[in-house]
């Protein structure tokens, strides 16, 4: 089975620009699936929310958007807790803190492009310390300087998507890095290497066929 056809759009930081693990996911993706187009509006070192370069939420103000898209992969929210993004409240619509930021990208993305199925893709492991902070950790254990540790951005992604009523990829589960196979799939405790990309090509695969049919 394939997606033959289809057109798919990227948003997200540096594990999705393709500088990494010798070229990243996005042509393994288009080769496996057989997509007629991908769009990729990755950038590196960015977040979803306000208060980086490149954000999503600045891209969409600035009309960054595909020409079509099928299917909208957003992987975003490992930045946000690096950059100390505040968390916010499940109430928030403006994209200066990151429930806020999910709420417009989402209703932004639905009114540009409503019959798209829109997939969210969680965060993985990465052992580094937050912008401002001394010591580096364990993301899903370590506090940025708001307090925040990346397993709460990745809850307050989870339960979006049953507000939002948007599917997920839990790559977090599925990847099962850690830290004493980090070596293995990580080029520097942060970016995944070829080893890690094959794998991530692998469940994206399997998880974008299970969402699409």
């Amino acid at each position: 089975m394939d997606l033959r056809g289809l057109k798919l759009a990227i948003y997200g930081d540096s594990l999705s620009t393709g500088t990494h693990g010798e070229g990243g996911y996005e042509e393994k993706l288009k080769g496996s699936l057989c997509l007629s187009e991908i769009y990729n509006f990755a950038v590196g070192s960015s977040s979803l929310s306000k208060g980086s370069a490149g954000c999503m939420a600045d891209l969409l103000e600035e009309g960054r958007l595909p020409e079509e898209a099928d299917i909208i992969l957003i992987w975003h929210g490992s930045n946000d807790w690096y950059w100390s993004v505040p968390l916010g409240t499940m109430d928030d619509k403006k994209p200066d803190t990151f429930n806020g930021a999910i709420s417009f990208v989402i209703d932004r993305l639905r009114m540009n492009f409503p019959k798209a199925i829109i997939i969210w893709v969680t965060p993985i492991f990465r052992m580094e310390k937050p912008d401002g902070i001394e010591t580096a950790g364990d993301a899903f254990r370590t506090l940025n300087k708001n307090g925040s540790t990346l397993l709460d951005y990745t809850e307050t992604i989870q339960r979006a998507s049953l507000i939002h009523g948007f599917p997920l990829i839990d790559m977090r589960r599925l990847s099962g890095i850690h830290l004493y196979n980090s070596d293995y799939y990580l080029e520097d405790g942060v970016h995944p290497n070829r080893n890690g990309y094959e794998l991530i090509h692998r469940i994206l695969d399997a998880e974008l066929r299970k969402s699409i049919f």
